[in-house]
């Protein structure tokens, strides 16, 4: 099962984990699931319309998850990481 890795400001949804492993055999199975076991991190991952949210970048290995054609039918392997990366802004 891929493992997925967690940016601090969202681990709180997460029960605090940094990384977790969750079963799916494609990008989008993944993070279903993950919403599913863990629903509190379902909108800051997603807009009401289910679309990744802007700020959100998720990387497939060293590959960004919005770069890949058709990502979320993208097969993942149980040795595979996914990197969730929020981007913050500030002043």
């Amino acid at each position: 099962m891929p493992l997925i890795k967690f940016p601090a400001p969202l681990q709180a949804y997460v029960d605090s984990k940094r990384s977790l492993v969750i079963e799916g055999s494609t990008i989008g199975e993944v993070f279903s699931n993950l919403t599913l076991k863990y629903p509190g991190i379902k909108p800051h991952l997603f807009d009401p319309e289910g679309n990744y949210r802007s700020f959100i970048s998720i990387f497939l290995g060293n590959v960004n998850y919005k770069d890949i054609k058709k990502a979320e039918m993208t097969r993942v392997e149980d040795d595979d990481e996914l990197t969730v990366i929020a981007s913050m802004a500030g002043g």
